[in-house]
């Protein structure tokens, strides 16, 4: 991939994200978790968290909270929202 914002990223979540993919839905998908296990993480309706998944920004408490829940640093998420627009 060569870029530095995928320098902490799995090639799977990366190359997903390059593809299109929301990095929620990528890491999401790169753990094995549903869209169940991750609102229950989150505290959140499955509703909720799918809105969350398909937004093209997360405010900062929302992606701590998503980093916590997949168990990956801010690092790892962050950048990839700031350059998929």
């Amino acid at each position: 991939m060569g870029n530095q914002i995928y320098a902490n990223v799995p090639e799977t979540v990366g190359g997903a994200v390059q593809k299109g993919v929301s990095p929620l839905k990528a890491w999401r998908e790169y753990k094995e978790l549903s869209m169940e296990e991750m609102a229950l993480r989150l505290e959140v309706s499955t509703s909720v968290y799918e809105q969350a998944e398909d937004a093209k920004t997360l405010g900062q408490i929302t992606l701590k909270k998503a980093a916590i829940a997949l168990g990956i640093s801010l690092e790892q998420i962050q950048p990839l929202y700031e350059n998929s627009n």
